[in-house]
């Protein structure tokens, strides 16, 4: 129903069997939960995170990246506070939340907030939940960009120093309808640049797609290493990586014959083989997108960064003209 996907939640939490926690659980499932899923959101909150690593990076993280934060402000935790001051300073989507009764915080006083009870009317009339996706759609009507609240404080993303979006892991962008989505909103233009090209055929029906766009005008130029490119070897870390040299020479040549076999029936479908150069990354790039993916020796591919950047940045002609480079130098 909505384009955004992710929902973090900022909430007093509190110890197993007190009445804080029974309180952020009913609040969670029966009010920010059902609305979310209404909206076709995830919810995610710091002790449902399931993610390895430092549950205090994985906090930081989300707070920046998810579409939108969720606020709990009931007990004056002063945890809550300092998330919610992260994510005013990151000039990202917030909901207020406090129960009836309660006293808003004077820095706070004018911020749109919903005052839930815990009753079992509202429960049953959805009155906060309702109200939940009310503001989801018009935060969605304002296509999810807020001005910053703190008076006089721009952040580096309103000024247009920041026309990219990062994130820390490649598999925290998101599942395969998000990659999905870079392929169905472009019309002109799908270049993409990756050692096998393997992860892109796990988009669903992903050779019709391709066809699809192909048969619109869409120019498609797909980029993969050659088996024989020495470089291969080379930026391969047994160590680290699920398959060996062998495996993905292997895996190359199933690719190479997958996608050759979509070229050859669509007019608008290119394959070439890496065998001069060594990218150290993956590119995808897309008429109003880029995606930038590097290799990191020590890590494995889930787990390095992602950038994804604007049309109008100077990273996106970095990357076009990157992908030029390569395009021509393996004709």
């Amino acid at each position: 129903m909505y384009m955004t996907q992710k929902c973090f939640v900022i909430s007093p939490i509190g110890d197993e069997g007190t009445e804080v926690r029974e309180h952020a659980n009913e609040v969670f499932e029966f009010i920010i939960k059902p609305a979310m899923e209404e909206c076709g959101i995830k919810s995610y909150r710091s002790d449902l995170l399931q993610e390895a690593g430092q549950i205090t990076e994985q906090i930081y993280d989300a707070i920046q990246t998810y579409d939108l934060c969720v606020v709990v402000l009931t007990y004056d935790n002063p945890n809550v506070f300092y998330e919610l001051a992260i994510a005013q300073c990151a000039v990202r989507p917030v909901i207020l939340l406090i129960e009836k009764g309660k006293k808003l915080p004077f820095d706070l006083k004018d911020e749109r907030t919903i005052f839930y009870d815990l009753k079992l009317t509202s429960f049953s009339e959805k009155i906060y939940i309702n109200q939940i996706i009310s503001l989801v759609k018009n935060l969605e009507k304002i296509d999810w960009k807020v001005s910053s609240s703190i008076p006089g404080f721009k952040a580096s993303n309103e000024t247009g120093i920041n026309d990219f979006d990062y994130y820390t892991m490649t598999h925290k962008y998101g599942d395969q309808d998000d990659w999905e989505n870079l392929l169905t909103n472009t019309n002109n233009r799908f270049d993409l640049l990756s050692k096998s090209g393997n992860s892109w055929k796990n988009v669903k029906d992903f050779a019709n797609k391709l066809r699809e766009k192909s048969q619109v005008g869409c120019k498609m130029r797909i980029l993969i290493f050659h088996k024989d490119n020495p470089a291969l070897h080379e930026i391969i870390n047994n160590l680290i990586e699920e398959k060996s040299y062998e495996q993905r020479s292997a895996e190359i040549d199933v690719n190479l014959d997958y996608y050759k076999k979509i070229a050859e029936s669509s007019d608008n479908i290119e394959v070439r083989q890496i065998i001069h150069g060594c990218p150290s990354n993956t590119i995808c790039i897309t008429d109003d997108y880029a995606m930038y993916i590097p290799y990191f020796y020590s890590e494995k591919a889930a787990f390095t960064p992602l950038f994804k950047c604007n049309k109008d940045t100077y990273i996106y002609s970095l990357l076009e003209k990157e992908f030029e480079a390569f395009w021509e130098i393996n004709s």
